[in-house]
């Protein structure tokens, strides 16, 4: 039966290639394709079941290459006869046959189970490719979904691990046609074309299809964390399994970038139309880029707010230190980015309003001048929570000195900008160079106070080196461009500064000792 299997199919797909027809051989191809197919199935599977013999490799692969030269002959007869609409129900078909074969294996006794699995795995391999065959876009995302959902909710409650490990591929399948949908909906087209047709934030099919996702991968995370059910690797549910985290990670990404993707194309859609004229192309110069600053900023309070939750749930419900760990890790992350390209992104915003010279839509005055209070609450919101969770996970002495250190570093990087933005708004930035000195000096008086007063010797530290970068920044940046006047005020000033951190540190020196 191999040598008839291969020189069967020769002839056929060499006629199919060199002499086909296609308005004359449609029908005899077809019919004689599919006697072939059912034939060596027959063939192939017929010897095991009468004699219950178990399934060997050559079997497999004999079985996989006939049902995969059939569907492909007849998946290509389709499409040059131009019967697109008939290739999903044509992919079903072959699902149908083998699911037929599946029962009637599966009421049989005494044979290698094996067999009923490969013919199972036929079917479910053919209903998922039928799902994109068949359809596109969000429908796809979603079946594949439910298919997923199915697959794992029968694997785990009836104790059959082989449908929980087909479900993983699957979802795994289902997420990739997630992220085509997303760069479809949200950037498809974007850098291209001059008119582009735009949806409704929020009230789109897109973003229904995320949250059905959402939906989706929560209660698969539910189910995987269910003491009553065993998972298919391992035994006893270990949270900290690669499954568990593929699974916890797959529905923090989906819910993060459902949302935030979401808020960028809003405020995208509001800067494509801020020109002076009609909205036109994304290379047009007479755009607000405000509105991309407002875009990137607003995306990142959304992140400060995600971590902040993810922060709050672990602490309080989950528990979980890989999750703890690498939430903090986030923080972190989206700290730094405050510091650095937020409030520089928050003085343009500054800079714009002062010049108000644009033509074209403005931002509101608030945005220019409040967002950046909002921004504080939430990063003072994301290290509330991060301090928590650092007392959670680690020793005071462990996380004590580094988290008040990047404390006081927030603080004063903070306290500066905003200082810089009062001094542009009242029209005195020629003076930042002195206040900022002058405030340093404050600053580290300050440090040192608290430090001497708490017994916190990295705080001391910490104040000193600070007091010895203002004193380099004085004479190396400040004095070159400071009148007469004003460095005879930053001197003095700091010399006064100077005699009180020396006064605090004789008074309270044998507090130190101890």
């Amino acid at each position: 039966y191999l040598v008839a299997f291969f020189l069967t199919w020769l002839i056929v797909i060499s006629w199919y290639s060199f002499n086909y027809e296609y308005s004359e051989h449609f029908g005899i191809v077809f019919g004689f394709g599919f006697v072939f197919f059912v034939l060596f199935y027959l063939t192939f599977l017929g010897y095991k079941l009468l004699h219950k013999e178990p399934f060997e490799g050559l079997d497999i692969v004999m079985v996989l290459a006939n049902s995969i030269v059939f569907y492909s002959l007849g998946y290509n007869l389709l499409d040059i006869q131009e019967w697109e609409s008939y290739l999903g129900l044509y992919t079903l078909f072959h699902a149908l046959i083998h699911g037929v074969m599946g029962i009637v294996i599966y009421r049989q006794k005494d044979i290698d189970r094996s067999i009923f699995y490969l013919v199972s795995g036929m079917v479910l391999v053919f209903v998922t490719l039928s799902i994109p065959v068949q359809l596109d876009g969000n429908w796809v995302s979603l079946l594949w979904l439910g298919e997923a959902l199915v697959l794992f909710w029968i694997g785990r409650t009836k104790q059959l691990p082989i449908y929980e490990k087909i479900a993983y591929p699957v979802l795994l399948l289902a997420f990739v046609s997630l992220l085509q949908d997303w760069n479809q909906a949200y950037y498809g087209g974007l850098y291209f074309e001059d008119d582009i047709t735009r949806f409704t934030s929020l009230l789109n099919i897109t973003f229904l299809t995320s949250l059905l996702f959402i939906g989706g991968l929560g209660y698969l995370n539910w189910l995987h964390y269910n003491k009553k059910y065993t998972p298919a690797f391992i035994k006893g549910g270990d949270e900290d399994t690669l499954v568990s985290l593929g699974l916890t990670g797959l529905f923090l990404v989906v819910t993060y970038f459902a949302f935030s993707q979401e808020i960028g194309y809003y405020w995208e859609g509001r800067f494509l139309a801020s020109a002076p004229e009609v909205a036109t192309g994304i290379y047009n110069n007479d755009h607000n880029y405000d509105f991309r600053i407002l875009k990137y900023f607003w995306q990142f309070l959304y992140f400060t707010g995600f971590i902040s939750l993810l922060l709050a749930l672990n602490t309080v419900r989950f528990q979980r230190k890989l999750l703890g760990v690498l939430a903090l890790c986030m923080s972190a992350a989206g700290l730094l980015f405050f510091l650095t390209a937020g409030l520089y992104d928050l003085s343009e915003l500054r800079e714009s309003y002062l010049l108000a010279d644009f033509a074209g839509e403005k931002i509101p005055d608030w945005y220019a001048l409040g967002l950046r209070y909002l921004g504080y609450v939430f990063v003072a919101m994301m290290l509330a929570f991060a301090h928590r969770q650092l007392k959670q996970l680690f020793e005071k002495q462990q996380y004590r000195i580094p988290f008040e250190l990047t404390l006081s570093v927030t603080l004063l990087w903070v306290a500066s900008s905003e200082l810089l933005h009062w001094l542009d708004l009242g029209d005195a930035e020629d003076s930042y160079k002195l206040a900022l000195t002058i405030f340093w000096g404050i600053y580290a008086l300050g440090l040192s106070a608290i430090g001497i007063w708490k017994g916190k010797k990295h705080l001391r530290v910490a104040a000193i080196v600070l007091f010895g970068v203002t004193l380099i920044k004085l004479f190396f940046y400040d004095l070159a461009d400071l009148s007469t006047l004003s460095k005879t005020v930053v001197f003095v000033s700091l010399g006064i500064l100077l005699l009180l951190i020396s006064f605090l540190y004789n008074k309270f020196k044998g507090m130190m000792e101890e």
